[in-house]
């Protein structure tokens, strides 16, 4: 495993961490809103309470992969170039802090 994951590009593996990091986040905010909210719906089949959840996960997929964007480019960019310097490094862990940071206060308001 250890020779697998030294393989690998600096920065792959810390992007997919990050995504499925974001869609759990979503997910959670999700489903706290339904506990929440969910005396409210009586008469709702259980069906469309899964089909609203799987349309949840498909816009949070399409979010996560904007925000992920730029990101991407950016180590793509320094893979192709052969160039990691720590600075970029830093700079995308910026990045996530502040986008992370974001991302919550706006699912914590909307719980």
């Amino acid at each position: 495993m250890k020779l697998f994951l030294e393989k690998k590009p600096w920065g792959t593996l810390y992007l997919v961490l990050v995504f499925i990091y974001l869609l759990v986040i979503f997910s959670a905010a999700r489903y706290i809103f339904f506990i929440l909210n969910r005396s409210g719906g009586g008469g709702i089949p259980e069906s469309l309470y899964r089909d609203a959840f799987f349309m949840g996960f498909r816009y949070d997929t399409m979010v996560s992969s904007y925000l992920l964007v730029l990101p991407v480019l950016v180590v793509f960019l320094s893979i192709f170039c052969n160039f990691s310097a720590r600075w970029i490094r830093s700079a995308l862990t910026i990045y996530f802090s502040i986008v992370l940071s974001l991302v919550l206060l706006a699912c914590a308001a909307d719980i």
